[in-house]
C-alpha cells in the first residue's frame, strides 16, 4: 500500500482517538459553564495555538512556485479562498459542536459518543445528493463502523433522553463539515484551514455566549 494512504489513515485514526477522548471532558464541563461558553473557550485556545504554525505555513504557500495559469488562479485564491473557506467550514464546526455541546447537558457521554458517530453512515447518503456514488467497501465499512460505536457506547438500558435529538443534528452538521473539508483541504494549506475554521468557531461561540 502507498505510503502516503498509511500516514493518512494513521492520522484519521489518531484524530478519531483525540476526537472520542473528550466526550467524558465535554459532558463534565456542562456542570460548570454553559455550551457556548465551552466551545467559545475551547477552540480560542486552540487558534492560538495553531496561530504560529498557520501564519508559517501561509507564508510558505504563498510562495510556492507555480505556473502563470496557477499563478493567476493563485492570486484569487490567496487572497479570498482563506476567508471564505474559514467562514464556511468554520460556520459548520459551530453548528457542530454546539448542537453536541448543548445535546450533553441531557444526555450521557456514551450515548452522545455513538449518535454523533452516525455520521460516518450519513456522509455517504448526502454524497449521493452530489452525484458521488460510494463504493460497496465505503457501505459496508460505515456499517460495521456504526454497529460497534453502537456495543461501545450504548449499554442496556438505552432510552432516550431530550439531548439525543441535538446531537442526532450534530451528526448531519458533522457529516456535512466533513464533506466541506474534503473539498476544500486539498485546495489549500490544511494548517491555514484548520487555523481559520477554529477561529471563526471560536469568535461565533463566544458572541452567542454573551
Amino acid at each position: 500500500m502507498d505510503t502516503r494512504i498509511l500516514k493518512a489513515n494513521a492520522i484519521l485514526f489518531l484524530a478519531a482517538v483525540l476526537f472520542g477522548s473528550v466526550f467524558v471532558a465535554q459532558r463534565i464541563a456542562m456542570d460548570h459553564l454553559g455550551p457556548f461558553s465551552y466551545t467559545g473557550i475551547r477552540f480560542a485556545l486552540g487558534a492560538f495555538c495553531l496561530a504560529p504554525v498557520a501564519w508559517y505555513r501561509s507564508r510558505r504557500w504563498a510562495g510556492r512556485a507555480c505556473s502563470h495559469k496557477e499563478e493567476t488562479r493563485a492570486k484569487f485564491s490567496g487572497r479570498w479562498q482563506p476567508v471564505w473557506a474559514s467562514l464556511v467550514s468554520g460556520g459548520l464546526m459551530c453548528l457542530t459542536i454546539n448542537l453536541q455541546q448543548i445535546g450533553l447537558v441531557h444526555t450521557t457521554a456514551g450515548k452522545a459518543g455513538f449518535i454523533t458517530g452516525l455520521y460516518i453512515i450519513i456522509v455517504p447518503l448526502l454524497r449521493l445528493f452530489i452525484g458521488k456514488r460510494p463504493g460497496l467497501g465505503l457501505w459496508a465499512g460505515a456499517s460495521l463502523g456504526a454497529t460497534g460505536l453502537y456495543f461501545l457506547s450504548v449499554s442496556q438500558s438505552f432510552s432516550l433522553a431530550p439531548g439525543d435529538g441535538w446531537v442526532l443534528a450534530c451528526a448531519f452538521a458533522a457529516a456535512g463539515h466533513v464533506i466541506v473539508i474534503g473539498w476544500l483541504a486539498p485546495e489549500m494549506d490544511s494548517f491555514v484551514l484548520a487555523f481559520g475554521q477554529t477561529l471563526v468557531n471560536a469568535l461565533v461561540s463566544l458572541a452567542l455566549a454573551l
